[in-house]
């Protein structure tokens, strides 16, 4: 299989290469596919998850079962106050190099030089 890419990114790969952090452009690139699966992974368990949860909530409803509003907003107020500790200083996840990152958006991967 051939890869064609950006010079930028064909920089890049060369740069980390180089560097001594990998032994070949293959190796750079296997390593960002299986974080890329990695990332695939953990996103598609917290959909599933998030679709459980909201499947009961939604059952409970038809039940007639209800919560008071003041206490779901405490609730989700603590849930969010505790999501931005923990997640306080973090970004993105860095490959190997702390000036370069990958994200993905939707269907699209993006690096960060």
């Amino acid at each position: 299989m051939n890869v064609s890419l950006i010079l930028e990114l064909d920089k890049f790969v060369a740069r980390k290469v180089a560097s001594g952090g990998y032994n070949s452009a293959s190796e750079d690139v296997r390593e960002a596919l299986r974080l890329q699966e990695e990332h695939d992974r953990a996103r598609g368990a917290q959909l599933a998850a998030f679709n459980h949860e909201l499947g009961a909530r939604l059952a409970s409803l038809d039940r007639g079962e209800h919560v008071e509003p003041g206490a779901a907003r405490g609730r989700l107020e603590q849930k969010s106050r505790e999501r931005r500790r923990l997640s306080a200083g973090k970004s993105t996840f860095s490959v190997h190099e702390p000036n370069s990152t990958w994200t993905r958006f939707g269907n699209t991967s993006h690096w960060t030089i």
